[in-house]
């Protein structure tokens, strides 16, 4: 993939660790310019410091400030004139019982997982020229094909963005942007590391039940995944919610 994205600018939301960490260093050493957007500065720091050297940025911003989003994208066109592509990899993922399922808590995981991804959509494909060529791509989960209990929200929050992706695509085609998701089974994180303190090795438990028969999934496979559908080789593929998936029925 070396030079595939040479002189290229693309915002990565959820940068600063993760999948968009991982797809952040492989988009860098593809000769990309990444602009690294997530809400704490420190691990924004820290994550810039792991990539190959270039004109990349980091961007402290909470994407629940949707009000803000739009002048966000008119500042970083100021900044580099042009964003070839953006992926979306934010997710609040809690887990929440149908008892707690309030109205503020389903809002927050809404607004954090669909609405500010429709949002930097809308603001980036409205101030981009009609000639330009954007890829998007969205990461959604197993969840939003896969029943769990306690999911809920979570699993209805990733189907709104395969849906609304799905009806973007047709819209978007005229203005020559690709958009797609991105249905990865249980991917091996720091964040599912946190969880094995409570409930055992996830790996382990996910190979032997045949959940994931192939057991976790590297972020590596999900970021070259992305990289793919961010090149100009993908140019004929839109509104696909492709699984990455272990195995699972994704």
């Amino acid at each position: 993939m070396c030079g595939e994205h040479t002189g290229k600018t693309y915002l990565v939301a959820g940068a600063s660790g993760g999948i968009g960490l991982c797809l952040s260093r492989k988009l860098a050493a593809s000769g990309a310019t990444v602009l690294l957007l997530a809400r704490n500065r420190e691990r924004l720091e820290q994550a810039l410091r792991t990539l190959p050297p270039g004109n990349h940025a980091i961007i402290p911003f909470d994407v629940a400030k949707l009000a803000d989003i739009a002048g966000l994208i008119d500042s970083l066109l100021v900044s580099y004139n042009k964003i070839d592509g953006c992926v979306y990899c934010v997710g609040n993922g809690d887990i929440v019982r149908l008892r707690d399922l309030s109205y503020e808590r389903l809002h927050a995981i809404m607004l954090t997982n669909f609405y500010a991804f429709i949002e930097f959509v809308r603001s980036l494909t409205q101030k981009k020229p009609k000639k330009q060529c954007m890829s998007i791509v969205g990461i959604s989960s197993l969840a939003s094909m896969a029943p769990e209990k306690y999911f809920t929200i979570y699993a209805a929050s990733k189907a709104a963005m395969e849906t609304a992706v799905r009806c973007l695509a047709l819209e978007l085609a005229i203005k020559n942007t690709t958009i797609n998701t991105i249905r990865p089974g249980v991917v091996a994180t720091s964040r599912l590391a946190h969880l094995n303190e409570f409930t055992g090795d996830i790996g382990t438990k996910i190979k032997e039940s045949g959940f994931q028969p192939l057991g976790l999934i590297p972020p590596e496979d999900v970021a070259d995944m992305t990289l793919y559908l961010l090149s100009d080789t993908a140019k004929f593929i839109t509104g696909a919610a492709i699984p990455i998936n272990g195995g699972a029925l994704c």
